[in-house]
């Protein structure tokens, strides 16, 4: 099972926030096939980021297919809640 987690750092890497879980279900990679129909999930995922926020992108396979979801996670200064967002693939 996959789940998404999320973290930074503000100072070079010395020291890290705590750990956020981003996705509130675990994806199984069974329901995620490459075009040659072998399991695959790992690469589909990318982040962003934009003063005082991250912007994540992945695919979740909680409905038993590929999706797309998107999260912004917001950082100090900003309100710390996880904005989740839901966008089906093009097939």
């Amino acid at each position: 099972l996959f789940d998404l987690a999320y973290t930074y750092s503000l100072d070079g890497g010395a020291t890290f926030a705590p750990t956020k879980r981003v996705t509130e279900v675990s994806s199984d990679e069974q329901y995620s096939h490459h075009q040659n129909g072998m399991v695959f999930l790992g690469d589909y995922i990318d982040n962003d980021s934009s003063a005082g926020a991250a912007h994540l992108v992945w695919v979740d396979t909680r409905n038993q297919q590929a999706d797309v979801f998107v999260a912004t996670v917001e950082r100090p200064g900003a309100n710390p809640a996880i904005r989740l967002g839901r966008g089906r693939r093009s097939r």
